[in-house]
């Protein structure tokens, strides 16, 4: 019986890779018109089918997957930090700023562009990296970087920021406060070519640089005294995966908007199954937050075609049931 247990795994785990392969390449063609496999070997200028799979639909998935990739593996940092399976990336201010950012461009400050992006993004982003900045000082108050003084600061940074969001939509115009609430739901409607070129880097190298501090993060998701006593620098290590952290999550919502859930969903269920090492951890992590966001993409983009839904709702409404099972399955066991 044993046996056949073994020999079922071993085959899924062989045929697995191909079905994901298979279910990442079908999905660019699923949406209000359904599109023929063969038409990835038609240029994109040889038909108007052609022009939109590869210049509006591929890079929207490619965007869909890079942000699941990230917020995913971002959440599985935080969640390790602050060992509660309810942290998410956006639990230290970085999604409020990168809020602020935007809600201040769309209602005050008149557009422009710079490297391929325009202000709402570029402001976006650096409401974020200000976040980051203002967490980092208040967390540096203290010496030992302690995960606890760090969340605190999160929280009072979020506040203070989603106060301050509020306050614009309160006093803009009727137009900004409706573009300001669109952009606050998150979406990936009108992701340009440019855009999904530039997230591309992100996307890999971040990662990546977790990927290497994985035997830091099992020895930091056990105690910050067994780190110290295994010659982690507990302080630089928390600092910079803060940081990492901070710049991909500000990337991605600077051009995507806060999509909510991500990054709670897929790591915990990740590290319920495959277990708590966080290198296998953050490439699972970054495979399956992708194929999730985008799945959620693709069904924002077909259930009520011809129009579509922002795919911020459609994670929200996967995200709120899950959310309350946690709280209702670990609620005594984890604590802040």
């Amino acid at each position: 019986m044993m046996h056949r247990k073994q020999t079922l795994r071993d085959i899924i785990l062989l045929i697995l890779p191909f079905i994901y392969v298979a279910v990442l390449i079908y999905l660019p063609l699923i949406g209000p018109v359904r599109y023929p496999l063969s038409l990835y070997t038609t240029d994109a200028d040889q038909s108007i089918a052609a022009h939109i799979l590869w210049r509006i639909r591929l890079p929207r998935c490619v965007m869909a997957y890079c942000g699941g990739a990230l917020l995913a593996v971002g959440g599985m940092v935080f969640q390790s930090l602050f060992r509660n399976p309810l942290a998410t990336p956006f639990t230290l201010g970085v999604s409020s700023g990168c809020s602020l950012g935007a809600a201040l461009s769309i209602a005050a400050l008149p557009y422009f562009s710079l490297f391929g992006f325009d202000s709402t993004t570029l402001c976006a982003f650096g409401g974020g990296m200000l976040a980051t900045g203002v967490v980092y000082l208040l967390t540096s108050l203290r010496r030992d970087f302690h995960s606890t003084y760090m969340l605190l600061a999160g929280i009072a940074v979020t506040l203070f920021f989603s106060s301050m969001v509020l306050l614009i939509q309160y006093t803009a115009h009727f137009h900004s406060t409706f573009h300001i609430f669109r952009w606050l739901i998150g979406g990936i409607e009108t992701v340009s070519v440019t855009a999904m070129v530039r997230i591309i880097p992100v996307t890999l190298v971040i990662p990546l640089i977790i990927f290497l501090y994985g035997k830091e993060l099992d020895l930091l998701l056990v105690g910050d005294e067994i780190a110290v006593s295994k010659g982690i620098d507990i302080r630089t290590v928390k600092f910079m995966l803060f940081l990492l952290v901070s710049i991909m999550v500000s990337c991605i919502v600077a051009i995507c908007g806060p999509i909510a859930f991500v990054g709670m969903i897929i790591p915990h269920m990740c590290r319920l199954i495959f277990g708590p090492r966080h290198r296998k951890l953050t490439v699972l992590s970054f495979l399956w937050g992708g194929l999730f966001l985008l799945l959620c993409d693709t069904i924002a983009r077909t259930v009520t075609a011809p129009t579509e839904l922002p795919v911020g709702l459609i994670t929200a409404f996967l995200g709120g049931p899950f959310f309350l099972w946690i709280l209702i399955q670990y609620g005594k066991t984890y604590h802040l």
